[in-house]
């Protein structure tokens, strides 16, 4: 059985997880936790700047400008190896790893897919010239966010995509950040807008504005019975539905950037290096602040026996 989080301390009913964290910044900048908690700043030498990672537990990859797509393995992080893009010289925005397969999504809706990250198959490409900005994904459900009030929803893992019109979203504003619960999908932005859909083709009926200053939000996520999203100004924000938010204190005025929550920890990453994480979404602690100059993105795993 494996040891707790936060040196020694279970958080309330989260029983005995041991995932693998690790974050991404500009310039070769790669962190690696065994809990969340204690960083190590590795030294990679990659083909160039990530603008985000992925890792099914095995592989790790990470994509960036011009189609950039390189790969590296769990056991040696430091040591990476460019793969050819789908979508050469289309600028990639995100990539996640949803029940073993990559999925990368970018420029002019560039969506691509992988079972290994080092093979790419061009799923979708040129739709309405809109970039994709974020993709998530909860079993065989994936949703992908794009520029202005469009979404992609796959109910296959991203071999068949249905494109999607988002109701009540201010069409000068983008999309940033997606999130799915079990019975909720959630699209966050430009100017702090929130709108959810219990099926993604039917969109709340009024776009919310929940946070003071209606700070642009970057990140979101759902796990531990909330979605989390994050956005400038150190915002973070819980909700258990996706309509009633709280805002929570992070202890920071750092842009937010992205949050990702396992089975026992949220963590989040802001533009200037720092690190937080957070048992419960209420209670936020900084990590890790001098190791790291800009962070973009986060992933983990549980590691295989």
């Amino acid at each position: 059985m494996g040891a707790c989080l936060a040196l020694g301390a279970c958080g309330p009913g989260l029983g005995t997880f041991e995932n693998t964290y690790y974050v991404m910044g500009a310039s070769d900048q790669l962190g690696r936790s065994l809990n969340g908690v204690e960083w190590a700043k590795l030294s990679p030498e990659t083909p160039g700047d990530f603008n985000s990672i992925a890792s099914n537990g095995d592989v790790i990859v990470g994509v960036g400008q011009s189609g950039l797509i390189a790969t590296s393995t769990t056991d040696s992080p430091n040591s990476w190896k460019t793969q050819t893009s789908a979508s050469v010289g289309k600028d990639l925005a995100k990539v996640v790893a949803i029940n073993g397969r990559f999925i990368a999504v970018g420029e002019d809706g560039v969506v691509q897919l992988s079972s290994d990250g080092k093979s790419w198959t061009l799923q979708a490409e040129d739709i309405g010239g809109e970039r994709a900005n974020d993709v998530a994904g909860r079993d065989s459900l994936v949703l992908i966010g794009r520029e202005v009030q469009k979404v992609s929803v796959s109910e296959d893992g991203g071999d068949t995509l249905q494109e999607l019109s988002v109701d009540n979203w201010n069409a000068f504003q983008d999309i940033l950040a997606v999130a799915i619960s079990d019975t909720t999908f959630l699209v966050a932005g430009e100017n702090g807008q929130i709108v959810v859909s219990s099926d993604g083709t039917t969109w709340s009926n009024a776009l919310q504005l929940p946070f003071p200053g209606n700070p642009h939000l970057r990140g979101a996520d759902y796990g531990l019975g909330m979605f989390v999203v994050v956005g400038d100004g150190g915002l973070i924000g819980t909700s258990e539905d996706g309509e009633t938010w709280t805002t929570q204190d992070s202890g920071t005025t750092e842009d937010l950037v992205e949050v990702k929550i396992s089975e026992a920890l949220m963590v989040a990453v802001g533009a200037e290096g720092g690190i937080y994480t957070s048992f419960d979404g209420e209670k936020w602690t900084q990590r890790a602040t001098s190791s790291f100059d800009s962070l973009r993105d986060i992933t983990f795993f549980l590691p295989q026996d």
